[in-house]
C-alpha cells in the first residue's frame, strides 16, 4: 500500500495468469469437454517476437480474457518438438494456431500479432468458428480498422486460411 494525497491506494491487481499445457490429446479432450477451442503458441526460445508475444500480447487484459474464458491453451517449444515445428514451419515464429476441439484447425497466423489484433481474431472465432471469410472480414474490417489496405489483408488472410483449411491433422489430433 502507498500513502496518496487522499489517503491509502492499494497496490494494482495483480494480472490475471494463463494457463499453459503442453500439447496432447489431453488438451483436445479438455477443449471438448468444456467446449473451447484450442490455441497453439509454437514459439522458439531463442525468437525475439516470441518474448514480445509473451511480455505484450498475453498480458494484454482483453487477451487474457478471451483466452481464460474460450480457449485451452497450448504452448509448444519447436526445439522440443520438431514434429510440431515441422508441420507448422512455414509459419515462422512466433506461430499461433486455433483449433476447433475436434482438432480442425480453424486459423493459423505467423509472427507477432499485437494485442488489438490478438483480441479481434479470438473474437471472431468465438462469435464464428468456422474456417474462411468471417474470420478475414472481422480482421481485415472489423473494430480494428488495421491501417493497411483492406484488399492487401484480405489476400494475405486469404492465403493464410486457405492453408489452414486444406490442411488437415493426420491420425489423431496429436499424432
Amino acid at each position: 500500500m502507498a500513502l496518496t494525497g487522499s489517503g491509502w491506494a492499494s497496490a494494482p491487481a495483480a494480472p490475471v495468469a494463463l494457463h499453459w499445457q503442453p500439447w496432447s490429446d489431453a488438451a483436445f479432450a479438455q477443449a471438448r469437454a468444456e467446449h473451447k477451442f484450442v490455441l497453439l503458441d509454437l514459439e522458439a526460445v531463442w525468437c525475439h517476437w516470441c518474448h514480445v508475444m509473451d511480455e505484450v500480447t498475453y498480458r494484454d487484459p482483453a487477451v487474457v480474457r478471451l483466452l481464460n474464458q474460450k480457449y485451452v491453451l497450448v504452448k509448444v517449444d519447436q526445439d522440443s518438438r520438431p514434429d510440431i515445428s515441422n508441420r507448422y514451419q512455414d509459419y515462422g515464429w512466433p506461430a499461433t494456431v486455433v483449433f476447433a476441439a475436434n482438432g480442425s484447425e480453424i486459423v493459423k497466423r505467423q509472427g507477432y500479432l499485437p494485442p488489438r489484433l490478438m483480441s479481434s481474431m479470438l473474437q471472431a472465432i468465438i462469435d464464428d468458428p468456422s474456417p474462411g471469410p468471417s474470420i478475414e472480414r472481422r480482421l481485415c474490417f472489423g473494430r480494428l480498422r488495421i491501417r493497411r489496405s483492406g484488399r492487401r489483408c484480405w489476400r494475405g488472410l486469404r492465403r493464410s486460411m486457405r492453408s489452414s483449411m486444406t490442411s488437415r491433422l493426420a491420425g489423431g489430433v496429436c499424432s
